[in-house]
């Protein structure tokens, strides 16, 4: 069965991935912090900096994904949304599906 997507809510996927790359950035951060503080001279990062990264990261994936949904949503209103093929999955009696 064809499908086709011909709208992306842009607040509601920007949300999702700006949540997706704050845990990105919470998880990577710390070690790109501690790799700073190896670089000679102590020309590190400051906590100040890995601290608006990892506030930074999130809010501008945030803007990028919103205005890459309202792009999508206006190219897909002139030549037509992504068309993809779905199939279903046949459960057996008794088995919850996923």
């Amino acid at each position: 069965m064809t499908h086709e997507i011909t709208r992306f809510s842009p607040h509601q996927t920007a949300k999702v991935f700006a949540a997706i790359y704050g845990l990105f950035a919470v998880c990577l951060v710390p070690f790109f912090w501690l790799a700073s503080r190896a670089a000679p001279g102590g020309a590190g990062l400051s906590i100040g900096i890995a601290l608006a990264l990892i506030i930074g990261y999130p809010l501008l994936g945030y803007i990028i994904v919103a205005l890459g949904c309202l792009t999508y949503n206006l190219a897909a209103g002139y030549v037509g949304g992504i068309r993809f093929d779905l199939e279903a999955e046949a459960v057996a009696p008794g088995m919850p599906s996923a």
